[in-house]
C-alpha cells in the first residue's frame, strides 16, 4: 500500500512537472517542446481533457508555424528571382542607353535610361545618366536653333525650317526652347512669303502675290512694308472703280475732307472702313495708299 501511494505520488509528480513544462514551451511558442511535453503527461494520464486540448492547439499552432515560414521561403525565393530579374533589365537598359549616347541618339539613350528608372527609381548612377541626357539633349536642341537662324539669315528657308523641326523633336518636353522655336519659325514663315509676294509683284502676277503677303499679314499684321506692297496689289487687281451707294459716297468725301485738313490717320480710318464691304474698291485704295505716304512723310 505504501508504494502503492508512493508511485501515484511520483506519478502526479511527473504530471504536474511535464504540464508545467509544456505550458511554458507553449507560452513560448516552442510548439514542437511542448507537444513533447503533453505527450508525456498523455502517456501516463490519457484522459487529461487538459493536456489533450493543448496538444492539439500546440499541433495546429506548429501547423500555422510550419504554413508561414513556408509562405515566407517562398516568397523570399520570389523576391530574389524579381531582383535578380530586375537587376538584369536594368543593365540591359542602361547599356543600351550608354550605346545610343555615344552614337549621339539622344531621345534614344532618354528612353532607355527611363526604362531602367522606372524600374528602380532610387538608382542615382541612372538618375545621372537621365540628367546627363536632359542637358546634352538642350545643348543640342539649342544649337540646331542656332543653325536655323544662321540658314535663316542666309535666306536658306528649307533648311531652316528642317533644322527647327529636328530641335522640335528633341525638346517636346522643354516649353521654352518650343517657344523659341515657335517664334523663329515664324520669322521664316514672314521673310519667305515676303521674299515670294515681293518676286510675284515685280512680276506682276499680283494674285500670287497677295497671297503671300496676307501669310505674312496673319503673322504680323503690324508690317506696314507688306501692308503697302499688298495694298498695291488689291489696287491693280481692282478692274474698275466700283460704285459707291449715297451714304458710302458721303463717309468717302468725310475722308477727303480730313485728308485736305492733313488728318491723314483719321482719313485712313474712314476709307478702311468702306473697304469692309468693297474690298476692291479701286478708288478708295488708291486714296488710302496716297494718305498712308502723306502721313509717311509727316512722320519723317
Amino acid at each position: 500500500e505504501l508504494i502503492a501511494h508512493t508511485l501515484a505520488l511520483e506519478r502526479q509528480q511527473f504530471i504536474s512537472d511535464h504540464l508545467h513544462f509544456a505550458n511554458k514551451y507553449f507560452n513560448a511558442k516552442q510548439y514542437m517542446d511542448a507537444i513533447v511535453e503533453y505527450r508525456q503527461v498523455l502517456t501516463l494520464d490519457s484522459t487529461n481533457v487538459y493536456a489533450r486540448t493543448m496538444l492539439d492547439s500546440s499541433n495546429n499552432m506548429l501547423q500555422n508555424v510550419f504554413e508561414i515560414r513556408q509562405a515566407e521561403a517562398i516568397q523570399a525565393a520570389l523576391d530574389k528571382n524579381r531582383a535578380e530579374r530586375d537587376k538584369r533589365f536594368i543593365n540591359n537598359q542602361f547599356k543600351k542607353g550608354r550605346e545610343y549616347l555615344d552614337q549621339n541618339k539622344l531621345k534614344e539613350a532618354l528612353n532607355e535610361f527611363n526604362l531602367a528608372y522606372e524600374r528602380d527609381n532610387t538608382n542615382q548612377t541612372v538618375i545621372n545618366a537621365i540628367s546627363t541626357t536632359e542637358r546634352r539633349i538642350t545643348e543640342e536642341a539649342r544649337s540646331l536653333i542656332q543653325q536655323s537662324q544662321e540658314e535663316l539669315n542666309r535666306n536658306n528657308y528649307a533648311d531652316a525650317q528642317l533644322l527647327l523641326s529636328e530641335a522640335e523633336v528633341l525638346s517636346e518636353n522643354n516649353q521654352e526652347i518650343l517657344n523659341e522655336i515657335i517664334i523663329l519659325k515664324d520669322q521664316v514663315d514672314i521673310q519667305k512669303f515676303s521674299q515670294r509676294g515681293m518676286l510675284y509683284y515685280q512680276l506682276n502676277e499680283f494674285d500670287k502675290a497677295v497671297v503671300m503677303f496676307e501669310k505674312v499679314l496673319e503673322k504680323d499684321p503690324e508690317n506696314e512694308s507688306v501692308r503697302e506692297y499688298y495694298d498695291k496689289c488689291k489696287i491693280e487687281l481692282s478692274t474698275s472703280t466700283q460704285m459707291m451707294d449715297p451714304m458710302t459716297e458721303e463717309r468717302y468725301l468725310i475722308g477727303i475732307n480730313e485728308y485736305v485738313n492733313g488728318n491723314y490717320d483719321k482719313a485712313i480710318a474712314i476709307w478702311d472702313s468702306i473697304l469692309i464691304e468693297q474690298p476692291y474698291n479701286k478708288k478708295v485704295l488708291s486714296a488710302i495708299r496716297t494718305a498712308k505716304e502723306r502721313l509717311k512723310q509727316k512722320t519723317n
